[in-house]
Order: C-alpha cells, then sequence, then structure tokens
C-alpha cells in the first residue's frame, strides 16, 4: 500500500483533459476541456467526524456493501456501507492474533481476505463471522507479497525459516473456506522474490508462470528479473527466460496477463511479450514515459478486447494490442493509478483513482481521451490511490478518500 498524505472534494465537475491526436505513441496531450460532465457523485459518507481514514488502497464490493479498512494504528478493522445509499451496515474489529492494520484485502465469494505485516484473517461477510487467521510467526514466515485470487484459491508468495534456519522462497496457494496453506513452489534462493502466478492450459499442457526477481537492494539499473514457466502437473520448469531485462525489475506484485497465447510483463520502460508454450519473445515495445524510469509494478493490467492497458506508475497510460505490441493509444493523464482501474463495458470507458491528479479518472477505452477527473476539494480530501469498486446490480460505483465514502455513476 502506498500511505500518502492527502486533501478531498466530492462535488461532479467536468474539468476534463483531452489527449493529442490518436493514437498517441510520444505521450503528449493537450489541454482543451471539454464541457459536458459524465460523472455524477450520488453520495458521500464521512468515514470518522473525528479524524481522517487512511487504511489500505483496496476497496472492495459484496452484496451491494461497500467495504473498507480501519485506519494506521487501528486493529484490523472493516466498515461496510449500503452502495446505493452510502448508510453504514456493520463494523468488525478484529481480535485475534493479528494487532495491525490492514494494508491489502481481497474478496473471494463471500470471503473477505485480510492481510497485515502480521498475517492473513479470511472474514465470512455474509454471516459475518472469523473463519480462520493465519499468525505469520506461529508458521516461521518472514514476509510476504502481494496476495492473489487464483482461480478458487489464494496464492501469494513469501519467505520463511525452515528446522535448519536456512531462508526459503515459496509460492503458496490457500483455501479461503479453512486457511489450509499448501507450498507450490520452494527456492533455497534467499535473495529470489516471485510475482502472483499466472495460469495457461490448452489440450495438452497446465503452466504456471510468473517472474522471479532480485530481492537484494540493488540500483535500478543493476536489477534483474527472469520469466518462468512451470508444469502445473509435474511442477518441472518448461521454459525460463532468463534475465529477460535490462535493468528496473517490473510487475512484481502484478498478475502477468495473458491473451491469445501471449503472456505480457513490464520491464526497463518497456512492455515484454513471450510465447506462453516456448517462451519465445514475441516483441518488445518501449513507451512514452520522459524518465525512462517506467515500473509496470503497481497497477494492474488491465485485458479489453485482446489488448491489454497497462500503466508506468508514472504519468502514462497506453493501450497495446497483445499478439504484436503495436501501440493503440497512449496518454500521459495518468499518473500514479490506484491498484485495479476497472472497464466499465457499458459506456466503454475506463475508470480509476490517481494520486497525481488527487481524481477519479475516466478514459475513453477505444481512444485514451480523458473524458472526466472528478478532482473537486470543496470537502477536503482529495482522491488518492483507492481503488475504484463497481456494482453490476446496482449500476453504482464507489471508492473513498481519508475522510469520505462515495458512490457515484457514470453516464455517456
Amino acid at each position: 500500500m502506498r500511505y500518502l498524505v492527502a486533501i478531498v472534494f466530492l462535488t461532479s465537475v467536468g474539468c476534463l483533459k483531452q489527449s493529442s491526436d490518436l493514437p498517441n505513441t510520444n505521450g503528449s496531450h493537450n489541454e482543451d476541456p471539454i464541457e459536458e460532465s459524465i460523472l455524477t457523485i450520488e453520495w458521500a459518507t464521512r468515514i470518522d467526524p473525528d479524524k481522517n481514514i487512511v487504511g489500505t488502497d483496496n476497496t472492495q464490493i459484496h452484496n451491494g456493501q461497500v467495504i473498507i479498512t480501519g485506519d494506521i494504528g487501528d486493529p484490523p478493522t472493516l466498515f461496510a456501507y449500503d452502495i446505493a445509499s452510502g448508510e453504514k451496515e456493520w463494523t468488525y474489529i478484529h481480535d485475534g492474533k493479528m494487532t495491525r492494520e490492514i494494508f491489502e484485502s481481497r474478496l473471494i465469494g463471500d470471503i473477505y481476505i485480510a492481510k497485515s505485516s502480521q498475517g492473513l484473517f479470511g472474514y465470512d461477510c455474509r454471516e459475518q463471522t472469523l473463519i480462520w487467521e493465519i499468525f505469520f510467526d506461529d508458521l516461521d514466515i518472514i514476509s510476504a507479497g502481494a496476495i492473489q485470487i487464483f482461480s478458487d484459491k489464494i496464492s501469494f508468495r513469501l519467505f520463511r525459516n525452515n528446522n535448519l534456519g536456512e531462508k526459503l522462497g515459496q509460492i503458496v496457494f490457500i483455501d479461503p473456506l479453512t486457511g489450509i496453506l499448501n507450498i507450490f513452489y520452494e527456492s533455497s534462493n534467499s535473495q529470489i522474490g516471485y510475482s502472483p502466478i499466472s495460469y495457461f492450459e490448452n489440450d495438452s499442457i497446465s503452466l504456471f508462470l510468473f517472474n522471479e526477481y532480485s530481492i537484494q537492494d540493488l540500483a535500478p539499473e543493476e536489477e534483474l528479473q527472469s520469466l518462468i514457466a512451470i508444469d502445473a502437473n509435474t511442477k518441472e520448469v518448461v521454459w525460463k527466460q532468463e534475465n529477460y531485462t535490462e535493468n528496473f525489475a517490473c510487475n512484481i506484485g502484478l498478475l502477468l496477463p495473458i491473451v491469445d497465447n501471449v503472456i505480457m510483463s513490464g520491464g526497463d520502460w518497456s512492455m515484454y511479450g513471450f510465447d506462453v508454450i516456448t517462451g519465445e519473445q514475441l516483441w518488445r515495445r518501449e513507451l512514452p514515459n520522459g524518465s525512462r524510469t517506467g515500473r509496470y509494478t503497481y497497477t494492474n493490467h488491465l485485458v479489453i478486447d485482446g489488448d491489454v492497458i497497462v500503466n508506468d506508475a508514472e504519468h502514462n497510460i497506453s493501450r497495446l494490442e497483445a499478439k504484436t505490441g503495436k501501440v493503440v493509444w497512449s496518454s500521459e493523464d495518468a499518473p500514479n493509478c490506484s491498484d485495479f482501474m476497472l472497464h466499465y463495458e457499458a459506456e466503454d470507458v475506463i475508470v480509476f483513482s490517481s494520486w497525481g491528479n488527487g481524481a477519479i479518472m475516466v478514459l475513453d477505452a477505444a481512444t485514451g481521451v480523458t473524458l472526466h477527473e472528478e478532482d473537486d476539494d470543496d470537502m477536503g480530501s482529495n482522491y488518492t490511490t483507492m481503488d475504484v469498486v463497481y456494482d453490476p446490480v446496482s449500476d453504482m460505483f464507489s471508492t473513498r478518500t481519508f475522510k469520505h465514502v462515495v458512490g457515484f455513476t457514470i453516464k455517456r
């Protein structure tokens, strides 16, 4: 999670920016406003009347309820709000072994997966009960990476000490209903970390794929990154692209997207495409980035109609063809995106929050044009990198600031 000092807004404003003639591959855009406002704030509920609540970037939506977390320094805490009205419906304060704030979460079915620096727990949102807890110290777990929903299980990477005092790197699966942990992959090289696992299957093979990267304290120009494919049944290495990036290892906490037998990853200031079956590098595409330090590490890669939308963790957001790496469009109007971008298919727009703009951003998915930037600061706390969530039943979106939970709609 990225803790940020912030400030907000909460009324619908038509302050809009438009990217330049498309396709744009140099990151330029023009500042001419588009008059029409397509985003409407329907409600805003103060989280705590006495203080700001930082919480995790990750917002979840379950059965018409928006679920956010408590503040830094609080015990693990959840707040649930009705997405249609903004009314608070329930609060959960964890009283297990974990005492530190939640900084990452995922939702799988009814189960809210909460992670802190001390461990994870599974909370049944429908029954409003704790069903399991994993306390890292009990399992000699030193540290754990980003959690990922994988099929019907949770996957994440971790480091732990074995009985000989050796530090092992592992990728594990957890059953969300029981909390039972199973080791999938293990390495005795304590200097190697792993990205979340991607999965590919056809009639002849099933593969798990992920990046390996150095966890040593290296300068960016010395960072290494390898892409590895493992047979899901035998757990043998099928292929490995050794040190395919020159520097700036990326996708450390992100799932690698697979489209039309092409698996994609960031690296350097580029995106790479590989044949998922053979490991052959098919293309490398350098993308607009003024500092040439783009790290495709913080924001999910969004797959739309055979293309992939990527954000470089600086200003640029780009749409590429998965098969060729061809840039469909690129805009520099997306500084520091939230962890998860959404594609709202009904209006064919991309929706996310942006710390750099302090705003909710709405971009045309086909062209990259910025249609709306919700950045009014009348209520004293900017939108930062909090995830936007969508409820298809009510056709409502929600996100949060350090002061408010917000419900909004989008209509072009």
